[in-house]
């Protein structure tokens, strides 16, 4: 989009909503505002009792897999995390409903020198397996998800993101931490990497998981792009304290790569700070590990989460 104008037809305003999702919410077949399931994509961000931190990701889509990782975080900001497997599974999948359980169930067909994932799907609770079971996690909604519909006139997008729990186990060590679930809806026949979320509005994403000294929890969404392309929600002790906008300023190190950024999130202000590179596609997209912390009150916490994505395809 860089030197070109944004066709306000396309549309770039959200409306966001908390909401709790139901079995169907999850599945193939379910088409809300009329539109079709585009991409589905579980992960995490786990560690084992030594300090090994690992971020785990699968894509799919109803009728396939073409994304999937398992990486061992190296907390140095100069160079990208190392991946544990190189042989994840890639491919057509089964996409099947349990409607009288109200369970959703996802396979990997039987491929010779991948390893086989699965992931099963219950309302606000799931199990992702990689690598034939060496990766198991159990994940737990810590409450409400998040929702929000884009509409325009040429084209409509839905997107939901829940954020869990995650405790399991990783080459057979138990590990803990926080990763979530993440569903993007849009017209029949165009799929995520098509949409005008990804291909037009998008630039920043950020999922962050903050549990205090105190017990208590926060738990949100940021999401900054082009025009009028954002996204906000924050969720307090179970409580929604902000569903709308959100603004993201991001700092970047000589060769690109997030370092950190501020973000506003309703009535609060964070600072982002990277503590370990992900991954990246070259010249698409950089993904980082990091903390974020409340700008206005330090709380002591005694396990943080954050994840930010930065689409340098925009080319800003």
């Amino acid at each position: 989009m860089t030197g070109t104008a944004f066709d306000e037809r396309w549309g770039s305003r959200t409306l966001v909503r908390a909401f709790s999702p139901a079995a169907a919410t999850y599945y193939r077949t379910h088409r809300p505002h009329g539109l079709a399931h585009q991409s589905t994509w579980v992960w995490s961000c786990v560690a084992d009792e030594a300090g090994q931190h690992y971020a785990i990701t699968r894509e799919f889509k109803a009728e396939a897999t073409t994304l999937a990782m398992v990486s061992k975080l190296d907390f140095n900001t100069e160079r990208d995390s190392p991946r544990a497997y190189n042989n994840l599974y890639l491919g057509i999948v089964q996409h099947d409903i349990d409607a009288a359980h109200g369970r959703v169930r996802v396979r990997s067909y039987p491929a010779k020198g991948s390893l086989p994932f699965s992931v099963d799907i219950e309302p606000q609770r799931y199990r992702h397996t990689e690598a034939g079971g060496e990766v198991d996690l159990h994940f737990t909604a810590l409450g409400p998800a998040m929702e929000y519909l884009c509409p325009g006139e040429l084209e409509d997008g839905l997107y939901a993101s829940e954020l869990c729990e995650v405790e399991g186990t990783v080459l057979g060590k138990p590990v803990r931490g926080f990763g979530g679930m993440d569903i993007a809806w849009g017209p029949p026949g165009i799929g995520w990497t098509q949409s005008k979320i990804y291909t037009l509005l998008e630039e920043y994403w950020v999922v962050f998981v903050n549990e205090f000294d105190d017990g208590s929890r926060e738990y949100g969404v940021a999401v900054d792009g082009i025009a009028d392309f954002s996204v906000g929600f924050l969720v307090r002790n179970d409580a929604p304290a902000h569903a709308g906008g959100a603004q993201i300023a991001m700092r970047r190190s000589a060769d690109g790569f997030p370092t950190g950024a501020t973000i506003t999130l309703g009535p609060e202000t964070y600072e982002f700070v990277t503590t370990a590179r992900v991954a990246q596609i070259k010249g698409l997209m950089q993904w980082a590990n990091g903390e974020m912390i409340q700008a206005n009150r330090r709380q002591g916490a005694r396990r943080r989460f954050a994840w930010i994505e930065y689409f340098a395809k925009q080319g800003r």
